[in-house]
């Protein structure tokens, strides 16, 4: 999904109007031809990056891509369950240098999913007698390695 807002400093890589607008035709494709699915599973990168790891920052009236993507998805006519992926726990993006940074503080971002989401890093939920874990790769000394090995993402 990589939810990002107009102006942000990933605006000149990614059109993110552009991608707002996609995410909103996906809700509106799932609402009309998938109204009979029991839910939707978000696999992670809700956002491109959050660009403040203050969970102080949020459900505080100021515009950020974690509450543009829980709106958006507001929109679908059946619940949905997401998971952290690792641009989730991206604290901002530096176009001089063309490269995210991750955060170092995970306590804080996974407060910001939590109070913005109500989810947490890991979790589960029992669908018609079936459990479903939701699980993130995004601990433990791999989680900065975005692509290990590659000199480049």
């Amino acid at each position: 999904m990589h939810t990002r807002l107009p102006g942000k400093p990933d605006d000149g890589l990614y059109d993110n109007q552009k991608n707002i607008d996609n995410l909103t035709a996906a809700v509106q494709t799932i609402n009309t031809t998938h109204a009979d699915a029991d839910f939707v599973a978000v696999t992670g990168d809700m956002v491109g990056a959050l660009f403040s790891e203050d969970p102080a920052d949020y459900l505080a009236g100021i515009a950020n891509p974690a509450e543009k993507f829980k709106e958006l998805m507001g929109g679908l006519a059946i619940p949905y369950h997401a998971v952290l992926g690792n641009h989730d726990y991206q604290k901002s993006y530096d176009a001089t240098i063309d490269e995210w940074i991750t955060t170092d503080d995970i306590a804080a971002i996974e407060s910001v999913w939590k109070k913005v989401l109500g989810i947490e890093p890991y979790y589960s939920i029992v669908h018609k007698g079936v459990r479903l874990l939701f699980l993130n790769a995004n601990r433990g000394s791999a989680r900065a390695a975005v692509c290990a090995g590659e000199d480049v993402e």
